[in-house]
C-alpha cells in the first residue's frame, strides 16, 4: 500500500503543478486554484509515505549499522582516543609527556614565539566593571 501512496501522491503533486500553471498561463483564476489545491491535498499522504517508507528498516540494515559503530570503537580504541581524560589541573607532570602527540601547551611550557595577551601571574588585574 505505501508504495501506491508514494506514486499516487507523486502523481497528483505533479498533475497539480501542472493545472496550475496552465491556468496561469491561461489567466484562469478557477484552475488555477484548483490545480494549487489538488497539489496541496496531496503533500500530506506524500509526507505520510515518505516517513513511513524511512522509518522501516531492516534486520539487516540495523545488524549493519551496530557492526559499523563496534567497528567504528574499535579503531577509536585502536587509535588511543578513547583515554580516560586529563584532570582538571593537568595531573602529574603534565607538559613533559604528550602520548597523542597534539603538543598541547601549558603555561609553563609556551613556546618562544607566543605571548601572553595577559599576565597569567593569577591576579585580577582587570578593574573594568559592567555598566
Amino acid at each position: 500500500m505505501n508504495r501506491r501512496l508514494y506514486a499516487t501522491s507523486a502523481a497528483l503533486i505533479t498533475l497539480g503543478v501542472l493545472v496550475a500553471l496552465v491556468g496561469v498561463l491561461t489567466h484562469s483564476f478557477h484552475t488555477w486554484r484548483l490545480g494549487v489545491l489538488l497539489a496541496v491535498a496531496a503533500m500530506p499522504a506524500l509526507g505520510y509515505a515518505l516517513i513511513h517508507r524511512a522509518a522501516q528498516a531492516t534486520e539487516e540494515q540495523l545488524a549493519h549499522s551496530h557492526r559499523a559503530g563496534y567497528n567504528l570503537a574499535l579503531d577509536h580504541v585502536s587509535q588511543g582516543l578513547l583515554d580516560a581524560p586529563a584532570p582538571p589541573g593537568g595531573g602529574e607532570g603534565a607538559g613533559q609527556y604528550d602520548p597523542h602527540g597534539t603538543n598541547a601547551l601549558c603555561d609553563d611550557d609556551l613556546l618562544g614565539n607566543v605571548r601572553p595577551i595577559r599576565p597569567h601571574d593569577g591576579k585580577d588585574t582587570n578593574n573594568r566593571k559592567a555598566v
